[in-house]
């Protein structure tokens, strides 16, 4: 689609470098959605390794096939949706053995007609795909956009396939998985290292992504090993650091309340939903700070009219 049709959002990442978000109009990223039901609802399966952007998947089935585990290696894909052409998920679509007219009607060109009418999955491709702003004269897939995680993960399915392959004929018994950008493998045996890098790095070659060697990770059982920013040494749980922090801005809330000062509502809603999170990785954790929680949850619900003090 026209670029006219998206906002351009620039966020600046830890690297120094700028992350573009194209985000759609209200109206096109209703119909993106409306085209994203739709492929949903065809039935297509994905690997269980594939774990982002999925329904009932995420962060917590990308780590747990990692845990304890001697050798983890960490593998990012540079600039993944920017590398996302049409070309890729054409052969998405031959890879799922896709029937020729279902592929044609996704292919069909909406340039003479008003996509606002398009009804699914007619011009799928030209709802999904922009003009690269890296690469003049090709399109890729906007970040922002409702259908780009779902035609990514799609489009992963090859590269998990050959990872797979790759494992098997390697004859080491090792585990991958996928979460959008991230690629993580491990094993017990040291092996796994050389045929991580230089094995996931040709095959990436192979469907046209090149690996993130600033982000590439080699974690032994000596250092914290993390999965998506989870520990996976020994159980799924969240950096020491990250429990401490936690903990603290949680007991100087429960303090507050304890005190009658008043709580602020914007802090508990980030810890609160925090430990939602960190408590689905690490129950036992979660359940140890919840005293403190349900206290300032009730105080909160008792006294909502009542500011933090400065």
């Amino acid at each position: 689609m026209e670029l006219s049709l998206y906002r351009v959002i620039r966020i600046p990442k830890g690297d120094g470098r700028l992350r573009i978000i194209h985000a759609p109009n209200d109206a096109l990223k209703e119909k993106q959605r409306t085209y994203l039901e739709n492929e949903r609802r065809t039935g297509i399966r994905f690997p269980r390794r594939i774990t982002a952007f999925l329904r009932k998947r995420g962060i917590r089935e990308a780590a747990a096939p990692h845990v304890g585990k001697s050798f983890v290696v960490g593998i990012d894909i540079k600039d993944f949706f920017h590398h996302v052409t049409p070309g890729h998920v054409l052969r998405a679509m031959q890879f799922d053995r896709l029937l020729p007219g279902e592929i044609e009607t996704r292919t069909e060109s909406l340039k003479e007609r008003d996509w606002k009418r398009a009804v699914p999955p007619i011009g799928l491709m030209d709802l999904a795909f922009i003009p690269s702003p890296r690469e003049p004269g090709e399109y890729c897939l906007p970040q922002g956009s409702p259908l780009s995680p779902f035609l990514a993960a799609w489009v992963s399915k090859a590269i998990d396939f050959k990872i797979a392959k790759m494992i098997r004929n390697q004859k080491i018994d090792a585990v991958h998985t996928i979460y959008a950008d991230g690629i993580f493998v491990s094993s017990d045996d040291r092996r796994v290292i050389p045929m991580a890098i230089h094995g996931v790095e040709r095959i990436l070659a192979s469907e046209g992504f090149q690996v993130n060697r600033k982000k590439l990770k080699v974690m032994r059982r000596s250092v914290s090993q993390r999965v998506c920013g989870v520990v996976v040494n020994e159980h799924l749980t969240v950096p020491k650091a990250k429990r401490h922090e936690i903990r603290g801005r949680l007991h100087n809330l429960y303090m507050d309340a304890k005190a009658d000062k008043g709580v602020d509502i914007k802090e508990f809603n980030y810890v609160q939903g925090y430990m939602a999170f960190a408590g689905h990785l690490d129950p036992p954790w979660a359940e140890r700070l919840e005293p403190q929680l349900r206290y300032v949850r009730l105080y909160l619900f008792q006294h909502t009219s009542l500011p933090k003090e400065e």
